[in-house]
């Protein structure tokens, strides 16, 4: 089986092609403010120990759905392209067939954007939920980590598979 590795000169080849691109679309701006909009909401469900929605079990599934939401969107600039004049949308992987780099690469990239946005959000979440529940209940709850843990895992499987 081959491992998945990151190739560097691919990894700045995206890494160009993107910074290339990045112009403000209004698809990409309002993507943004949705990310933050979603980050905000869902941060207020998120916060609260799992103890506290013990009766609610929707309001503990809607957290973590809201702000998945919000990396979806977030994460769409890497996946579909609007074209300058004629304003179609293409996918990325369309666009990219004509540079030398790996779908695999692309794959990884789109996984390390993704990461470098989630990863800070859900410690921060995880050390505020650990000092609320520590500070109320007095312990620590392994669903709170295995919830957020769960939702980081998620996020990775789904830009794994979406094309």
């Amino acid at each position: 089986m081959k491992r998945l590795q990151m190739d560097e000169k691919q990894q700045k080849r995206i890494e160009a092609f993107f910074k290339e691109e990045t112009t403000y679309f209004p698809d990409h701006v309002m993507s943004d403010y949705a990310y933050y909009i979603l980050a905000a909401c869902s941060l207020v469900l998120l916060l609260p120990p799992l103890r506290l929605w013990e009766g609610d079990k929707y309001l503990s599934i809607m957290g973590p759905y809201l702000y998945i939401m919000g990396v979806a969107l977030s994460t769409a600039r890497y996946h579909r392209f609007r074209e300058k004049l004629s304003g179609k949308i293409l996918s990325v992987s369309q666009l990219l067939c004509y540079l030398p780099v790996e779908r695999t690469q692309l794959m990884l990239f789109r996984i390390r954007k993704m990461l470098k946005r989630t990863v800070p959000y859900t410690a921060v979440v995880m050390l505020i939920r650990c000092g609320i529940s520590l500070g109320v209940y007095h312990t620590l709850s392994v669903w709170d980590f295995v919830q957020l843990g769960g939702m980081l895992l998620f996020m990775v499987l789904v830009e794994v598979t979406r094309r």
